[in-house]
């Protein structure tokens, strides 16, 4: 089942079925919830104390259609306060209630939250500030540190491709052998048991 909503400046025309509401324990301290109709639906008004103790001052409310404003203080924005009216729009706010009362929670529903003050939300952004210099401060670390990286992989890789050049070049040196004697007599005899042909055989001369 949905709850009334009031918006700052708004009447809220609702038809209540019962002269009280159910007291509850809310986020804000004891509220009352009320069955009405409200927009042509079932619904339940979560009442305030200072809304409820408005409501008990005009009984009795079963069957009786009433507007109520959650009106904003021109002089403080920051306050707003109830103001009821019959049926008719004619204003019935009991007058020692009339005046502007502590202010209330924005949707006065069990679960709204409450206004941020301007101190609350200046305190908000100097942490958010300095969360975000902190920030910034260690991307330009890790920058740096990848820079230095990026440096030490290149003079390693560089190092290396020498040391594998010298390396190759060293063991082609070394596996360069000079023939011994006895080998170089061996080649020298092999040579020798070719024979050389003095004249070709019979048939080639045409060729």
């Amino acid at each position: 089942m949905q709850y009334v909503k009031f918006l700052t400046n708004r009447k809220e025309s609702i038809l209540f079925k019962f002269d009280s509401g159910l007291e509850k324990e809310g986020n804000y301290g004891k509220q009352y919830a009320y069955g009405v109709k409200w927009n042509g639906e079932d619904s339940y008004l979560y009442a305030t104390e200072a809304l409820n103790r408005l409501l008990q001052s005009i009984n009795p409310l079963k069957n009786r259609t009433i507007q109520i404003e959650k009106a904003q203080d021109p002089k403080d924005l920051k306050r707003t306060y109830w103001v009821i009216y019959d049926e008719n729009g004619v204003e019935i706010t009991p007058r020692s209630e009339g005046q502007p009362q502590v202010p209330v929670p924005t949707e006065n529903a069990p679960y709204a939250k409450p206004e941020a003050n301007n101190d609350e939300i200046a305190a908000l952004n100097a942490r958010l500030d300095k969360a975000s210099d902190a920030f910034k401060a260690l991307r330009d670390e890790m920058l740096d540190r990848m820079k230095s990286l990026e440096a030490l992989v290149s003079t390693v890789t560089s190092e290396n491709a020498v040391s594998l050049h010298t390396s190759i070049k060293n063991r082609d040196i070394h596996e360069t052998k000079t023939p011994s004697l006895e080998e170089a007599a061996k080649i020298v005899d092999s040579h020798k048991e070719i024979p050389i042909i003095n004249e070709l055989p019979k048939g080639f001369e045409t060729l």
